[in-house]
């Protein structure tokens, strides 16, 4: 069984993600025997239901219309693993725009003791939303983020840190709203698209903005401080 996952399953995967051609698909046939009725399926003789609960795996870039399209483009092209080049391309975007303001902005502020919780959980972020497929469970892994922007907002702060500490906190809020999962009765039946999930997507992409702000405004604080240390 590994050795096929590795040689048919992994390939696969890699090129469709969870989908497939026709022939790849499970015979009808035998998807119709082991489904008593609409939701349900059959498991040792008893019935259960497909799921008990439902959510989806749009919370990353590679699953809204751009990355959809940028998708098709590299298929188009001819190029193997369009998912997983897709994945690539944002991931480097989304370095590369880290990387120069980083380089812009100089040093760090070395006195200042949030700046690695807040490097890393910016490379977190970066990590949903460029990966092939991120679940909008995994978005729970920002709450980390409540404690210390709770305390950075209740402390005086220069305006630009704020500003970018606001950006944080509106991500989180958005990100926390209800969607049609949590409350269907909210979201009447046809009136919810892929736009209802893609929420998680902009609440993620403020949070990064915030946070490389945040971090820049330290490392823009350090520098004002050694060209000032340097003049006298």
């Amino acid at each position: 069984m590994l050795l096929d996952y590795v040689t048919v399953e992994f390939p696969r995967i890699s090129r469709y993600g969870e989908g497939g051609t026709p022939d790849m698909l499970v015979d009808p046939a035998v998807l119709a025997s082991l489904q008593p009725g609409e939701g349900l399926t059959v498991k040792q003789g008893r019935v259960y239901k497909l799921e008990s609960f439902a959510f989806v795996s749009n919370a990353g870039l590679g699953r809204t219309r751009t990355g959809y399209r940028l998708q098709e483009f590299l298929t188009t092209a001819g190029l193997p693993s369009a998912q997983t080049l897709a994945s690539l391309i944002f991931f480097a975007l989304l370095f590369g725009i880290i990387a120069a303001l980083h380089r812009w902005a100089g040093p760090r502020d070395r006195t200042d003791p949030t700046y690695d919780v807040l490097y890393w959980q910016l490379a977190l972020v970066i990590v949903l939303l460029s990966a092939p497929l991120t679940w909008v469970m995994n978005t729970i892994w920002l709450l980390t983020l409540t404690p210390l922007l709770v305390r950075e907002l209740s402390s005086p702060q220069p305006p630009a840190r704020r500003i970018a500490l606001t950006l944080v906190g509106l991500g989180l809020a958005i990100a926390a709203l209800p969607d049609h999962l949590a409350f269907p009765r909210l979201f009447p039946p046809g009136t919810v698209g892929e736009t209802a999930w893609q929420k998680y997507v902009i609440a993620q992409l403020l949070v990064a903005l915030g946070l490389a702000g945040r971090l820049l405004s330290g490392a823009q604080r350090e520098r004002h401080t050694t060209e000032v240390a340097s003049r006298h």
